[in-house]
C-alpha cells in the first residue's frame, strides 16, 4: 500500500511554459482530445458500427493573476482577426521516481477577461483554448 503513495502523481509537481516562458502563477491546466465518430449502419447487421472522422481538442489554463496574460496575448488579435497559434509545453514529474509525463499543445485562446476583480478576493484568470495540434513528448 505504501508503494502507491510514492507513485501517484501530484499537480504540485507540474510545470507549464507558454511560448517558452514558464507560467509561474499556474493554478491548473487541462487539455482534452476527443475523437469524432459517425455511426455506420448496415443492412443485415443489428449492431451499430462507427467510423473515425478525426479529433478535436480543447482545454483551459487557470492562473492566479499576476500579469495581464489574456489581454496581452489576445486583445489586439481579436480586433485585427489575426489569431496567433501559441505553444504550451507541460511537464508533470514524479519526484520519487524521477519519471515525467510531458506534452506540447498548439492552441489559440477562445476568450479572455477584459475586466474581472472583486473586493477581498484574489484575482484569477481562466483562459479557455482550442487545441489545433499536439505532441506527446514523454510518458511514464
Amino acid at each position: 500500500m505504501n508503494e502507491i503513495m510514492n507513485k501517484v502523481l501530484s499537480g504540485n509537481n507540474g510545470v507549464a511554459w507558454l511560448e517558452g516562458k514558464q507560467i509561474f502563477s499556474l493554478e491548473k491546466i487541462e487539455a482534452k482530445i476527443t475523437g469524432e465518430f459517425s455511426e455506420v449502419n448496415q443492412c443485415g447487421d443489428m449492431g451499430t458500427g462507427y467510423a473515425y472522422n478525426g479529433w478535436k481538442g480543447e482545454g483551459t489554463l487557470s492562473v492566479n493573476k499576476t500579469e495581464s496574460l489574456g489581454i496581452s496575448k489576445m486583445a489586439a488579435s481579436f480586433k485585427t482577426g489575426i489569431i496567433p497559434i501559441l505553444k504550451i509545453i507541460t511537464k508533470l514529474e514524479n519526484k520519487s521516481t524521477g519519471k515525467s509525463e510531458r506534452a506540447a499543445v498548439y492552441i489559440f485562446f477562445k476568450e479572455f477577461n477584459l475586466i474581472s476583480f472583486e473586493a477581498k478576493a484574489n484575482s484569477k484568470e481562466e483562459l479557455p483554448f482550442t487545441v489545433v495540434d499536439y505532441e506527446v513528448i514523454e510518458t511514464l
